[in-house]
Protein backbone atom coordinates (compact mmCIF):
# COMPACT_ATOMS: atom_id res chain seq x y z
CA UNK A 1 0.00 0.00 0.00
CA UNK A 2 0.98 3.98 -0.72
CA UNK A 3 -0.24 6.89 0.32
CA UNK A 4 0.58 10.58 -1.77
CA UNK A 5 0.05 13.04 -0.16
CA UNK A 6 -0.17 16.23 -2.35
CA UNK A 7 1.82 19.85 -1.41
CA UNK A 8 -0.31 22.01 0.40
CA UNK A 9 -1.61 24.02 -2.99
CA UNK A 10 -1.14 22.12 -5.76
CA UNK A 11 -1.38 23.47 -9.10
CA UNK A 12 -4.90 22.16 -10.81
CA UNK A 13 -4.97 19.99 -13.68
CA UNK A 14 -3.63 16.39 -14.60
CA UNK A 15 -0.92 15.19 -12.80
CA UNK A 16 1.24 11.64 -12.75
CA UNK A 17 2.09 9.63 -10.23
CA UNK A 18 5.54 6.82 -11.81
CA UNK A 19 6.58 4.26 -10.01
CA UNK A 20 9.67 2.61 -11.45
CA UNK A 21 11.89 -0.82 -11.30
CA UNK A 22 14.67 -1.68 -12.55
CA UNK A 23 15.43 -5.45 -12.56
CA UNK A 24 17.73 -7.74 -14.55
CA UNK A 25 18.96 -4.45 -16.99
CA UNK A 26 15.72 -3.22 -17.97
CA UNK A 27 13.41 -0.61 -16.27
CA UNK A 28 9.82 -1.28 -15.92
CA UNK A 29 7.36 1.62 -15.22
CA UNK A 30 3.65 2.09 -14.64
CA UNK A 31 1.69 5.22 -14.49
CA UNK A 32 -1.92 6.27 -12.39
CA UNK A 33 -3.25 9.99 -13.46
CA UNK A 34 -3.62 12.32 -10.37
CA UNK A 35 -6.60 15.06 -11.13
CA UNK A 36 -6.07 18.02 -9.01
CA UNK A 37 -8.78 21.11 -8.83
CA UNK A 38 -11.79 19.45 -11.07
CA UNK A 39 -10.26 17.01 -12.66
CA UNK A 40 -9.13 17.30 -16.60
CA UNK A 41 -10.91 17.45 -19.33
CA UNK A 42 -9.81 16.42 -23.06
CA UNK A 43 -6.88 14.06 -24.59
CA UNK A 44 -3.93 14.26 -22.38
CA UNK A 45 -1.11 14.42 -25.56
CA UNK A 46 -2.07 15.47 -28.99
CA UNK A 47 -0.67 14.19 -32.13
CA UNK A 48 -0.60 15.12 -35.26
CA UNK A 49 1.15 14.17 -38.77
CA UNK A 50 2.84 18.01 -40.00
CA UNK A 51 2.54 17.67 -43.99
CA UNK A 52 -1.02 16.76 -45.91
CA UNK A 53 1.05 14.81 -48.80
CA UNK A 54 4.61 12.94 -48.62
CA UNK A 55 6.18 12.82 -52.39
CA UNK A 56 9.82 11.35 -52.61
CA UNK A 57 11.66 9.90 -56.14
CA UNK A 58 13.97 7.16 -56.14
CA UNK A 59 17.14 8.03 -54.35
CA UNK A 60 15.37 10.94 -52.45
CA UNK A 61 14.50 11.19 -48.26
CA UNK A 62 12.03 12.81 -46.74
CA UNK A 63 11.45 13.63 -43.15
CA UNK A 64 7.78 13.57 -41.75
CA UNK A 65 7.75 15.88 -38.57
CA UNK A 66 4.90 14.02 -35.84
CA UNK A 67 4.01 17.09 -33.37
CA UNK A 68 3.52 15.37 -29.52
CA UNK A 69 1.69 18.22 -27.53
CA UNK A 70 1.08 17.11 -23.72
CA UNK A 71 -1.90 18.76 -22.04
CA UNK A 72 -0.97 17.81 -18.81
CA UNK A 73 1.44 19.12 -15.39
CA UNK A 74 3.52 16.39 -15.44
CA UNK A 75 6.13 14.46 -18.21
CA UNK A 76 4.52 12.03 -20.44
CA UNK A 77 6.80 9.14 -21.77
CA UNK A 78 5.86 7.11 -24.51
CA UNK A 79 6.63 5.29 -27.54
CA UNK A 80 5.87 6.18 -31.31
CA UNK A 81 5.51 3.92 -34.33
CA UNK A 82 5.36 4.58 -37.72
CA UNK A 83 2.57 2.96 -39.61
CA UNK A 84 2.44 2.50 -43.45
CA UNK A 85 1.13 0.08 -45.81
CA UNK A 86 2.57 -3.36 -47.28
CA UNK A 87 5.17 -2.90 -49.00
CA UNK A 88 6.64 0.12 -47.58
CA UNK A 89 7.90 -1.28 -44.76
CA UNK A 90 11.56 -1.33 -45.50
CA UNK A 91 11.76 2.43 -45.92
CA UNK A 92 9.62 3.62 -43.64
CA UNK A 93 11.90 4.38 -40.63
CA UNK A 94 12.39 4.56 -37.19
CA UNK A 95 9.60 2.09 -36.90
CA UNK A 96 9.80 2.56 -33.34
CA UNK A 97 11.29 5.59 -31.16
CA UNK A 98 10.63 6.28 -27.32
CA UNK A 99 10.37 9.45 -26.46
CA UNK A 100 9.54 12.19 -23.57
CA UNK A 101 7.14 15.38 -23.80
CA UNK A 102 7.51 17.81 -20.54
CA UNK A 103 3.98 18.67 -19.11
CA UNK A 104 2.67 21.70 -20.74
CA UNK A 105 4.94 21.33 -23.58
CA UNK A 106 5.06 20.51 -27.38
CA UNK A 107 8.13 18.29 -29.34
CA UNK A 108 8.36 17.08 -32.60
CA UNK A 109 9.41 13.59 -33.65
CA UNK A 110 10.78 12.61 -37.14
CA UNK A 111 9.74 9.65 -39.58
CA UNK A 112 11.89 9.17 -42.28
CA UNK A 113 11.26 8.09 -45.71
CA UNK A 114 13.93 6.68 -48.16
CA UNK A 115 12.61 6.04 -51.55
CA UNK A 116 15.16 3.56 -52.37
CA UNK A 117 13.64 1.38 -49.82
CA UNK A 118 9.97 1.42 -51.66
CA UNK A 119 8.93 0.11 -54.83
CA UNK A 120 7.33 3.14 -56.68
CA UNK A 121 3.51 3.12 -56.26
CA UNK A 122 1.06 5.15 -53.96
CA UNK A 123 0.84 4.04 -50.05
CA UNK A 124 -0.70 5.61 -46.81
CA UNK A 125 1.84 6.44 -43.99
CA UNK A 126 0.90 7.60 -40.07
CA UNK A 127 2.09 7.56 -36.37
CA UNK A 128 0.58 5.31 -33.72
CA UNK A 129 1.55 6.51 -30.21
CA UNK A 130 1.43 4.80 -27.03
CA UNK A 131 1.97 6.59 -23.56
CA UNK A 132 0.62 5.80 -19.97
CA UNK A 133 -1.70 3.18 -20.96
CA UNK A 134 -3.23 4.90 -23.57
CA UNK A 135 -3.15 4.46 -27.46
CA UNK A 136 -3.65 7.34 -30.30
CA UNK A 137 -3.28 7.39 -33.82
CA UNK A 138 -2.15 10.39 -36.41
CA UNK A 139 -4.76 10.85 -39.44
CA UNK A 140 -3.56 9.12 -42.15
CA UNK A 141 -1.38 10.58 -45.19
CA UNK A 142 -0.56 9.95 -48.76
CA UNK A 143 2.89 8.64 -49.54
CA UNK A 144 3.95 8.80 -52.98
CA UNK A 145 7.33 6.95 -54.11
CA UNK A 146 8.04 8.00 -58.12
CA UNK A 147 10.67 6.34 -59.98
Amino acid sequence: DITVTPPPDPAPGRHWLTARLSYGGQTYEDVVALDVGGGHRGPTLLTDVGVERVSVRRGERARVPVTLRNTTRGPVNGTLWAVSSWGSWPGVIPDCQGFTVPGGEQQESTIEVDGDAIPPGSYWLMAKVAWHGCVAYTRAVELEVRP
